[in-house]
C-alpha cells in the first residue's frame, strides 16, 4: 500500500509555535529537573510494561485497608506518588501519540523526498556527459547509495543471526 502523499511547510511561526508549546509544557511540569544516568536507568524497579497494574492495587490495598500497614508507612506520600505517576503516565501517552503522528509523517516525506532525489540520480548519471560539474555530485550521491546499500545488508545479516542465535 503506497504510503499517503504529504505537501505543505513547517515555517519558522510553525516551529516557533511548536518550541513556545513545548516550552510551556516543561512550565506546567515544574519535576522535570531529574537526569538518570544510563546505568541509573538499568539498575532501576520502574514501572515498565505491566508494572503500573501492581503499584495501582498496591494503591488501593492502602488506601481501603490501611490498618494493614505499618505506622511507619507513608501512606500519603505513597498515595501523592502514585498520583503524580499517573499524572506522568497520562502526558507521556499524549505525546506519544503526537510523537507517532509525527514520526509517520516525516516517515512519508521522507520516501516521497527519497523517491524525488532517486529520480534526480538518474536524471544526474545520464546527463554526466552533458553538464559541467555534476559529475563529482553524481559520484558522491553514488557512494552515498553504496553505503546505505551496504548498511541495510549488514542490518538484515546481523538481524538474522540474531534470529537464528549466532
Amino acid at each position: 500500500m503506497p504510503l499517503p502523499s504529504v505537501s505543505g511547510t513547517i515555517t519558522d511561526k510553525n516551529l516557533q509555535a511548536v518550541k513556545d508549546a513545548l516550552a510551556a509544557i516543561e512550565a506546567a511540569l515544574p519535576l522535570l529537573s531529574v537526569s538518570l544516568a544510563e546505568a541509573d536507568r538499568r539498575g532501576a524497579r520502574t514501572t515498565g510494561e505491566g508494572r503500573l497494574p501492581f503499584v495501582l492495587d498496591a494503591a488501593e490495598i492502602a488506601q481501603d485497608n490501611p490498618d494493614i500497614l505499618p505506622k511507619t508507612f507513608d501512606t500519603d506520600g505513597f498515595e501523592a506518588t502514585v498520583a503524580l505517576l499517573n499524572g506522568f503516565t497520562e502526558v507521556l501517552t499524549l505525546l506519544d501519540q503526537t510523537r507517532s503522528k509525527i514520526d509517520d509523517t516525516r516517515l512519508a516525506a521522507g520516501v516521497q523526498a527519497m523517491t524525488g532525489a532517486s529520480d534526480v540520480y538518474h536524471y544526474g548519471q545520464d546527463a554526466v556527459k552533458k553538464v559541467p560539474g555534476i559529475k563529482p555530485i553524481v559520484d558522491r550521491m553514488g557512494q552515498q547509495y553504496q553505503q546505505a546499500v551496504a548498511t541495510r545488508r549488514a542490518n538484515k545479516k546481523a538481524k538474522a543471526d540474531k534470529a537464528a542465535g549466532k
